[in-house]
């Protein structure tokens, strides 16, 4: 990875832009704000951004796009996270052509271009100490990206500090309502007589599980595990310490999860520390209805975390509203249970 302020202005030609055409975005979790031209309009926005923008093109079918958000994070490995950013992308079938930093505000900008089919996007995360961390987005239709890239220097060349400002939106009916649980997990660590071999970074690994659990291996690092007595399945992938951050991986995909609830969700995060086998996990669950509108959807993030060179990032979905407490509860114990160690 690239750390220079040259590539960086090596991407950009200068955009002209008037101050009276110019209007301000307040990003005031990471305390500051941004400048666009008022000629862009705004375009339907995502969960994660607080304003996107379409960025007109001369000549072209297809406008360009400009999202505005934050994420929050006490995460300060910037290069961690762009090595976890480039296996996300490359997981969910991007292509990453280049990843790089420049100092922007006296922080670190990380910045990962990529493509699928036919998009090309540029992603930035600024590094402040502030724990909500800035995020721009530019993309167009990959023939277009050379018109849309100079817009983001653009951007950022309007960036300003503010007065912080937590996050206290207005209570949105459709937003998450959402319980916070911490607690350790007492207890004796239980037998687990079943055990799946899988090779990490070329080292050998063992998941284990309760007795009678079935396992079916949905790939070297994946498997489907089905809770015994119970007919209740929960997906497992294992993934190495090196090169991905646990946190990054289980917040990113815990965000896909939520795309696919429609209307109000009752979300509740579940921390368990300090467990009898040495290995936390962070749940997060969701009970609300899909996005079609009409079946109910029941969710489970959950990240398997220790002090060896890998992790377990879990997921359990189901569709019976009347038995999500019930459900709830035995997937919770089995994921309470299940861990991975280097000994069979």
């Amino acid at each position: 990875m690239t750390v220079t302020t040259l590539l960086f202005a090596a991407l950009a030609v200068p955009v002209q832009q008037k101050k009276t055409d110019m209007r301000v975005v307040d990003v005031k979790p990471a305390g500051l704000s941004v400048s666009v031209p008022k000629s862009w309009v705004q375009a339907k926005k995502d969960n994660l951004s607080i304003a996107s923008f379409n960025i007109p093109l001369s000549g072209k079918t297809h406008p360009g796009r400009l999202d505005i958000g934050y994420v929050e994070s006490d995460n300060k490995d910037v290069d961690g996270f762009l090595d976890a950013s480039k296996t996300i992308l490359t997981q969910q079938g991007n292509t990453i052509e280049r990843q790089w930093k420049v100092d922007i505000l006296d922080a670190p900008l990380a910045l990962t271009r990529f493509a699928k089919e036919d998009r090309t996007t540029v992603r930035g995360v600024l590094f402040r100490t502030t724990k909500a961390k800035l995020v721009l987005s530019i993309s167009s239709q990959n023939e277009d990206f050379s018109a849309v890239e100079p817009y983001l220097m653009s951007t950022l060349e309007t960036l300003k500090t503010i007065a912080l400002k937590e996050d206290r939106k207005k209570a949105d009916p459709n937003a998450e309502q959402r319980v916070v649980i911490h607690r350790a997990n007492p207890g004796a660590a239980p037998k687990l007589p079943v055990s799946v071999p899988v090779t990490i970074s070329g080292k050998n690994a063992f998941l284990h599980f309760p007795a009678g659990t079935k396992i079916v291996k949905a790939g070297d690092l994946a498997i489907s595990a089905e809770i015994p007595g119970s007919g209740l399945t929960v997906t497992m992938n294992v993934f190495p310490i090196e090169g991905n951050n646990p946190s990054l991986i289980y917040q990113t995909k815990a965000s896909e999860t939520a795309d696919l609830f429609k209307g109000a969700i009752t979300r509740i995060d579940e921390s368990y520390q300090n467990n009898a086998d040495r290995q936390n996990r962070d749940m997060i669950w969701r009970n609300g209805t899909s996005t079609s509108g009409t079946n109910a959807l029941q969710t489970c993030d959950c990240v398997i975390t220790q002090t060896g060179p890998y992790f377990i990032y879990a997921k359990f979905s189901g569709g019976n509203a009347a038995t999500f407490k019930s459900d709830r509860k035995v997937v919770t114990k089995f994921l309470l249970t299940a861990n991975l160690t280097d000994k069979p």
